[in-house]
């Protein structure tokens, strides 16, 4: 049977106590009888997790064990107290093709062997090879908010995603998702999702034909995930909100069609036109930076069209010009593009699945 020999090392300011616990797991999974490793753990997380270090042992998928960082999350009390745990475990079995790609690497759960003198040894314990990371609330400290995605790269962000969408690819949803529980590994940026323990079995519906880059954020219902949709909405990735803040009051972009001009002649009118049309400019730069960093041409279209456009809508005699057709036209993706046909009752002849299929298309385009 697969065995775990800890050393545990407890330390205080007046003494170092060296203490042992051996472990051996239950329901061996993918390793052979006869496996030992042998760890030391001398950082604990808190009282019934640990930190440590493998001193030796066998392969894991094919690599030295011996020096790997590892987690060994301890829980004590009777079989109904451990019943969250074992559902960890048997989560962590589900999901083995994506251990050491979206999730950790489980070496099993390893139940205490024997009467051991020791009080902090645990009745159970998984045994979790550490990704190489922090995680976002750790790197973010010592702030963290739940803000913090949007200090990170787009391609992060999207990576993030893409690990979260494996997880309910492969049949569950994670249902306690947070910075902490998000760990990048700094020297390839993979991201691993953790604390797999409130994770339970999810068949996911999402519309996959909302899927794309570009279009207009789709209401919750017509998604059909509720923690993907949120996921989406919290990195920012993929969707362009209908709503953009400007001038203190919330302005539709299918009605400015992302026009700076448009959105210029919006602001209250306290303010000058020169501050009008100034503001205009950075609340787009604001929402491009933030919403559209896939698509480079975008940002670079609105550098290059401000000094003329703040020209026409300085000058008194082209001003009225400048709101209508002088203005070069943004890219063709978000052209008078106002929301999904939510019945397909408006007469254009084209229902949902070809509005998404035109828009794909004139994504795909620039």
């Amino acid at each position: 049977m697969p065995t775990l020999l800890v050393i545990t090392c407890d330390k205080s300011p007046y003494r170092r106590n060296l203490r042992f616990m051996q472990l051996a797991q239950n329901n061996p999974h993918t390793l052979s009888n006869d496996a030992l490793w042998l760890c030391i753990a001398s950082s604990m997380v808190d009282p019934m997790e640990y930190e440590g270090l493998v001193l030796a042992g066998p392969d894991i998928d094919g690599m030295a064990s011996c020096g790997s960082k590892i987690i060994i999350k301890g829980r004590r009390g009777a079989s109904k107290r451990l019943e969250a745990f074992w559902r960890e475990k048997k989560t962590y079995e589900s999901l083995e093709k994506l251990q050491g790609i979206s999730i950790p690497k489980s070496l099993g759960l390893f139940v205490l062997r024997g009467h051991i003198q020791h009080r902090r040894a645990p009745d159970a314990a998984l045994v979790l090879v550490h990704c190489g990371g922090l995680s976002l609330w750790e790197s973010q400290s010592p702030q963290p908010s739940s803000l913090g995605f949007m200090s990170l790269p787009y391609t992060t962000r999207a990576r993030i995603f893409d690990s979260i969408k494996q997880i309910h690819d492969a049949g569950f949803r994670h249902n306690a998702l947070d910075l902490r529980c998000i760990m990048i590994r700094p020297r390839d940026g993979r991201v691993f999702i953790t604390s797999l323990s409130r994770a339970t079995p999810h068949s996911c519906s999402r519309n996959r034909s909302l899927c794309i880059q570009g279009i207009w954020e789709p209401r919750r219902h017509e998604y059909g995930c509720d923690e993907l949709y949120e996921m989406r909405l919290a990195l920012a990735i993929g969707w362009l909100p209908e709503i953009i803040r400007f001038g203190g009051r919330d302005i539709w972009m299918c009605e400015v069609q992302v026009d700076p001009a448009r959105l210029a002649n919006t602001a209250p009118p306290s303010w000058s036109n020169d501050k009008a049309i100034r503001e205009a400019f950075k609340a787009l730069s604001r929402y491009a930076k933030t919403y559209m960093t896939w698509d480079p041409e975008y940002l670079q279209f609105i550098r290059d069209i401000r000094p003329g456009v703040i020209a026409m809508y300085l000058d008194p005699e082209t001003r009225l010009a400048c709101r209508s057709t002088d203005i070069p036209p943004p890219p063709a993706c978000l052209q008078e593009v106002g929301g999904h046909d939510n019945d397909n009752g408006d007469g254009d002849g084209k229902g949902d699945d070809d509005y998404i299929s035109d828009l794909a298309t004139s994504i795909q385009a620039l």
